[in-house]
């Protein structure tokens, strides 16, 4: 184990010393989120994941190698304004959780954004959310890193200005959970849960090509509306054998969207990776991506 490993691995000893939890300020599927501080003061979100471990060996074996991946992640993830910042972990053996713990951001995730406006999301405002977001996953993709968990509840939007944070890479795998609810399995893609196809960063791409569907339509392709849609949505791994079936994703309605978000879309969600495009060409070579305003204070993004 490297040296920054082994620093990170030491935390784990401390078991909680390392931070102060203050109060809880969210929940997601693995847990508890709580707003604390370092030892120096510096605010803190910590997430808690509970860990997939029934013996105190496998809580070590677990520990370890959350320590070596959160190594990596600490040392990429403070040099990118677009991804939150990792400042470590700590572990509860008491409650059988790890505390991921990270920089705090006033404001809305994503999805609750979404969900609170009145109208749809104008294109404009999905561009510049969509540029901020591929710029992060092209800068950690060039390191190696593959998030696994894009989706819009892994979206926040700082308040103060603005400035969408992508969270969460790819921690409940870290951890040893599989993706057998709702949530997980409506954003990933085919090659995360069906190991005969090939993976890759493109499945960054398929996350954020259905990211991108969400803030257009303010739904899933495939839990729009229906009897089947309630099945899907009622039934995930009947979900999860749609997402990896050789059938397409439903297009975007061309008569309400661009051509450029429908051709945008449709080229982020293919269900073979080989088809897919990759981020970067998502960034660079897209005709959705031009013109994008780096302004992110223009008024149609305004969060109110």
């Amino acid at each position: 184990m490297s040296e920054r490993s082994s620093s990170a691995y030491l935390r784990i000893k401390l078991s909680g010393t390392s931070w102060t939890k203050e109060k809880e300020i969210g929940h997601g599927c693995f847990g508890k989120v709580f707003q604390g501080r370092l030892e120096d003061g510096t605010p803190i979100a910590a997430k808690q994941v509970k860990l997939e471990a029934s013996s105190m060996d496998q809580m070590h074996s677990l520990a370890e190698r959350v320590a070596k991946e959160l190594a990596i992640l600490e040392s990429v993830t403070g040099s990118h304004k677009n991804i939150v910042r990792y400042y470590g972990f700590s572990i509860s053996v008491r409650s059988k959780s790890i505390y991921f713990l990270m920089q705090h951001i006033e404001g809305p995730t994503l999805d609750s954004y979404v969900k609170s406006m009145a109208v749809a999301m104008s294109e404009n405002e999905i561009r510049v959310i969509t540029r901020q977001l591929l710029s992060a996953l092209v800068f950690v993709h060039a390191k190696g890193i593959v998030h696994k968990d894009v989706k819009p509840d892994n979206v926040l939007i700082r308040s103060s200005d603005n400035v969408v944070k992508l969270i969460d890479f790819g921690i409940a795998g870290i951890c040893g959970h599989k993706r057998d609810s709702i949530g997980p399995i409506a954003y990933s893609a085919p090659e995360i849960t069906d190991e005969s196809l090939p993976q890759s960063t493109k499945c960054d791409s398929f996350s954020l090509g259905l990211t991108v569907y969400f803030m257009a339509t303010k739904s899933h392709p495939l839990l729009n509306d229906g009897a089947e849609a309630l099945m899907l949505a009622l039934m995930p791994m009947m979900l999860a054998i749609k997402m990896r079936s050789q059938e397409p994703l439903p297009d975007m309605d061309s008569s309400k969207f661009s051509s450029a978000l429908c051709s945008f879309y449709k080229r982020s969600t293919h269900k073979h990776p080989s088809n897919r495009s990759s981020c970067s060409e998502l960034l660079f070579k897209s005709e959705f991506m031009t013109g994008v305003r780096e302004n992110t204070q223009d008024r149609s993004c305004a969060i109110q």
